[in-house]
């Protein structure tokens, strides 16, 4: 398992040459302070988190990346943490009480675990957000700000 900030990632992942993707890990979580927001997989997870939050050519931010820009810079001190197929078998071993696993399943126990809000695939109970994020955000250029924080082009 590998936990970093989200500041800690943006800022990683501007200063390496094409990501900082040195481990095996494949599932990632995205969390604030007391409650898991979104899991997801992807063969290198600082890549497809510079994508959600629509800082690749791909696309423009995805809802979770919206909401992570839209919280800035508090959103800073959230979690991204990822791990490694075999740092996913206590979650799957929990859920579907068996050791024969791939990405795909080791995936869908943490969204059973956690029930994150953003997750809707595998996801039929998802949790509601936190009272303090339930209010509308205050006008926020999200874009201008997270570019000012973390120094993103």
């Amino acid at each position: 398992m590998l936990q970093m900030t989200i500041k800690e990632v943006i800022t990683k992942y501007l200063k390496e040459e094409n990501g900082i993707q040195k481990e095996r890990y494949c599932i990632y979580l995205i969390k604030d302070e007391e409650t898991v927001l979104y899991v997801g997989q992807a063969g290198n997870p600082y890549d497809r988190f510079i994508s959600h939050i629509g800082e690749d050519w791909h696309a423009d931010p995805s809802p979770i990346g919206k909401f992570i820009l839209q919280h800035a810079p508090a959103s800073g001190a959230w979690l991204f943490i990822q791990y490694t197929l075999e740092d996913c078998q206590p979650f799957v071993e929990q859920h579907y009480q068996t050791s024969y696993y791939d990405v795909d399943v080791a995936e869908e126990a943490l969204i059973k675990i956690h029930r994150p809000h953003f997750n809707k695939a595998m996801n039929y109970n998802p949790r509601p957000l936190s009272k303090k994020y339930r209010q509308k955000p205050t006008e926020n250029p999200y874009g201008e700000q997270v570019v000012n924080y973390y120094g993103i082009k």
